[in-house]
């Protein structure tokens, strides 16, 4: 079991302190960006009328006239650049186990190792989630020092980002379990990554149509992002406990339908 852990940490570490350095990075820098262009932001809205459906659908509240503080510090949790480094970095860290394996060649080698299918899933499963907390970590800390140059009036605000944080990793999971399942019945790497994104690229694109139009609003609930909102975490100061144990619900289910198969499916080579 050692040298099992062993081997997850040295093939994924440069790839997960990789990804923490550069969450930190982008969103410090964005945090220190956007609250000055507040007054710019807020007249772009009023010659573009659309662009507040989508950022209402993007922060989960209505956006007004006046495009708050708050508002631009939940827009920070759902950049497209924030976004790609933490679900990239789950696709690309999930497929590795059996799908990469398999796509080497070494599948057999790993089975040969005195550990069942069982726990090598367990401490892929566990790694999986070592490193989203380090991710998700890291993107608040950043947010945290980036603001300490906001004004005194913003920081009931931006205590609460660690329930934005929370609702990410509950996303990082839902992501990781899925792409977890997709990974399970994959021979390739490429084939188990290129449908994890099609799925997140699909959910993402409904759940941004379902805000600037009616018909496609019944549908969203079927989209992860519906239940990742950061702006009406940011402006309620509440836990967002429903959206999060629906993603959490969904990411045991697809762990547990991921773990059935990989015990079930032929990993020869």
């Amino acid at each position: 079991m050692r040298g099992l852990l062993e081997k997850i940490w040295r093939e994924s570490r440069a790839l997960g302190a990789g990804a923490c350095v550069t969450l930190w990075l982008v969103v410090t820098l964005l945090t220190l960006v956007l609250p000055p262009m507040q007054s710019g932001i807020q007249q772009f809205t009023v010659q573009m009328p659309g662009l507040k459906g989508a950022l209402a659908g993007l922060l989960g509240v209505e956006v007004m006239e006046r495009v708050s503080l708050s508002m631009l510090l939940g827009v920070i949790w759902v950049d497209p650049v924030v976004l790609s480094v933490v679900l990239g970095f789950v696709v690309t860290f999930c497929t590795r186990f059996p799908a990469a394996e398999m796509e080497r060649g070494t599948i057999d080698i790993l089975l040969s190792w005195p550990v069942s299918r069982s726990q090598i899933f367990l401490c892929e499963t566990g790694f999986a989630w070592v490193w989203g907390v380090a991710l998700v970590a890291s993107g608040w800390l950043g947010f945290l020092l980036g603001s300490r140059w906001l004004d005194a009036s913003a920081w009931p605000v931006v205590q609460r980002a660690w329930l934005v944080a929370f609702n990410l990793l509950a996303l990082y999971g839902a992501v990781a379990g899925m792409t977890s399942w997709l990974s399970a019945g994959s021979d390739r790497r490429g084939s188990a990554s290129l449908a994890a994104l099609s799925i997140l690229a699909a959910s993402y694109l409904l759940h941004f149509v379902s805000s600037v139009w009616t018909p496609a609003a019944s549908l969203d609930r079927l989209s992860l992002f519906h239940y990742y909102q950061p702006g009406r975490v940011m402006l309620s100061g509440l836990m967002p406990v429903r959206d999060c144990l629906a993603l959490m619900g969904f990411a045991l289910l697809c762990w547990i339908l991921a773990w059935r198969k990989l015990c079930q499916r032929d990993l020869g080579s």
